[in-house]
């Protein structure tokens, strides 16, 4: 490996690191398995941070996405729609704001849909791709997605329901798009509905989940980046080394009734800006442990 190419791993790491997290719940992790994670992501207990490759491998998503909507939109009688007027993503809000979602696209005119449906991209590897199309040799289309990732079915049954289209239509590819298939999966509401209860838990609850797993080195949690808060390793107790922002401060709670996803402070009585929150104040104290 060349000097050149570790410049190019250090200058996408570098630039990565500046952007903040995100102040909402997405409609792509509430689906995930672990209700700890997504608690510790949304109130920014921990920064994640992403190897070059990781990050080349999100980018390399977003031109696969690109490539297949192009192909898409050259069919003939066959529409689809990824933006609106404006340049905007279509997307939704709920929870006050705090839980959040924004469509790839729809799509009209599909000779297997009646109506419009909720369009999705996903590139995965060479493995998960062949592992896909053995899910559609053995499984009934409807059943096809929760098999092959629980939290992209969350995420299309979501769409589904705060769009209000009974079909979800996901083209899959493997980097690049040289390969792809395809699977049509029929509208949840129920499971919607229970998505959202658990988002609204997530953003209420004043006690940790339990853990997806007791042991740290389980796969799933080896390479989380709230691993060792999760599991307080290391240090005396490294729930203690929580990230000390507002939003893990026991003063802080989510305003629900609103549409910016808010927060207030209880101690101060105020509404709290992003950067107030961010930055904290000298009365923080931890939300996990009094």
């Amino acid at each position: 490996m060349t000097a050149l190419i570790d410049m190019m791993r250090q200058a996408a790491e570098a630039e990565a690191k500046k952007e903040k997290p995100r102040g909402y719940i997405g409609a792509s992790g509430v689906g995930a398995e672990c209700d700890k994670k997504a608690l510790f992501t949304h109130r920014w207990a921990a920064t994640e941070e992403f190897s070059a490759d990781t990050l080349w491998r999100f980018a390399d998503g977003h031109l696969s996405e690109d490539v297949v909507a192009a192909r898409i939109k050259a069919i003939p009688g066959v529409e689809l729609f990824t933006h609106k007027a404006n340049g905007e993503q279509f997307g939704f809000a709920d929870l006050g704001g705090h839980l959040r979602g924004h469509i790839d696209g729809v799509i009209k005119g599909h000779p297997e849909i009646e109506g419009p449906a909720i369009w999705e991209h996903k590139a995965v590897n060479e493995k998960k791709f062949r592992a896909f199309g053995r899910l559609k040799e053995k499984r009934r289309h409807e059943d096809v997605l929760y098999a092959f990732d629980e939290t992209y079915y969350g995420q299309a049954m979501l769409y589904c329901h705060k769009f209000d289209m009974d079909e979800h239509y996901l083209t899959v590819s493997t980097p690049g798009a040289r390969q792809i298939d395809d699977v049509i999966t029929p509208a949840n509401p129920a499971y919607a509905v229970s998505l959202i209860d658990k988002a609204r838990a997530v953003l209420t609850t004043r006690e940790l989940p339990r853990r997806i797993n007791d042991d740290p080195k389980f796969f799933k949690c080896s390479w989380c980046a709230f691993n060792s808060i999760c599991h307080r390793q290391g240090e005396d107790d490294p729930i203690l080394l929580v990230n000390q922002n507002c939003r893990t401060c026991k003063f802080a709670e989510p305003i629900l009734d609103g549409e910016d996803g808010g927060w207030r402070c209880t101690a101060h009585g105020v509404e709290l800006t992003e950067q107030g929150q961010r930055e904290g104040c000298e009365d923080w104290a931890n939300a996990w442990l009094s």
